[in-house]
């Protein structure tokens, strides 16, 4: 949050207002504020511009910073910037991930909203169930008489578990694709004038270096090193690889990448789209179910046993 909220104030600055950086961080330090993330994005700005008027590079003085951890591939980014002379250029970037990755929450919380809402009301009105029917009403006692609080229990569970693995299954649908990441990051510094081995390797930290496209990011990398061409090196599925080998005949390598990125956002978008729609018509039947249990097995017996009817 704090990389986010500072990548958004510096870019206003240097992009936006065309302020020099060392001028921008300024007036980021000098800011007055009392909010706890704005105070350290204060002290922050304020560090790295002592770092910058001691002479350090300001990727350098972005590695040492204890206030913010900025990772290795947005360093990375800036200190490739730094070389190029396009510094502007890569913090619209950096900002546009930003976003994004504001966006994709803003849709994962909207999506997690109605199941978390499910298991709140199920967990509250067992829990009350279970409440009154320990007093000597005359139609909920029959659950201590029938030994049914524990039934009551388990079925609360059970709704509680199918929710939760339902927001996971949410979760992994809805939230940040890694692999497009990867691509568009990899595509950005390639397109930059970062050699191929390098963006791929900045990819692969994005994925995570120990995951299996991690993996395989890795393996690409160290055949592009060795001179194989990109199609032969990738192996991730098959319409990346068709892809790939049109941009090694073709030669154009520099945009290869942002294209791959585009055409996995695209299913990313569909696929989220599906999901937030599924959501709501899939916990009614959930929660339709749950309370068809309830009442087969805990309140048409004391009915029954009624003169009501």
């Amino acid at each position: 949050m704090l990389k986010e909220k500072f990548t958004r104030q510096i870019y206003h600055l240097c992009v936006k207002q065309n302020i020099d950086v060392a001028d921008s961080l300024e007036l980021m330090a000098v800011r007055k504020t009392a909010s706890f993330f704005s105070e350290k994005i204060q002290k922050a700005a304020l560090f790295l511009l002592n770092e910058l008027k001691a002479g350090e590079t300001l990727s350098t003085a972005m590695k040492t910073c204890s206030y913010i951890n900025f990772d290795e591939v947005y360093v990375q980014a800036i200190h490739f910037a730094e070389m190029n002379g396009n510094l502007l250029q890569t913090l619209s970037f950096l900002y546009e991930r930003c976003e994004r990755h504001k966006k994709n929450m803003n849709k994962l919380i909207e999506a997690c909203t109605y199941p978390f809402f499910v298991m709140l009301v199920a967990i509250i009105g067992c829990t009350g169930l279970i409440y009154i029917s320990s007093g000597n009403g005359a139609f909920f006692a029959g659950i201590n008489d029938l030994n049914m609080k524990s039934k009551l229990i388990e079925y609360a569970s059970l709704l509680v578990i199918v929710c939760a693995l339902a927001m996971i299954f949410i979760i992994k649908a809805v939230g940040e694709n890694k692999i497009y990441e990867a691509f568009y990051i990899s595509g950005f510094l390639i397109k930059a004038g970062m050699n191929v081995s390098n963006a791929i390797a900045c990819g692969q930290i994005i994925v995570g270096e120990d995951s299996r496209i991690g993996r395989k990011f890795g393996e690409a990398r160290e055949k592009i090193e060795y001179g194989m061409g990109l199609e032969e090196a990738f192996s991730i599925n098959n319409k990346i690889s068709d892809a790939l080998y049109y941009a090694d005949k073709s030669g154009r390598k520099s945009d290869v990448f942002e294209k791959i990125a585009e055409q996995i956002g695209e299913k990313d978008e569909m696929r989220r789209k599906i999901c937030l729609e599924l959501i709501e018509p899939l916990f009614i039947v959930i929660t339709g179910a749950f309370l068809m249990i309830l009442v087969i097995n805990f309140f048409m017996p004391f009915l029954n046993n009624t003169n009501w009817f």
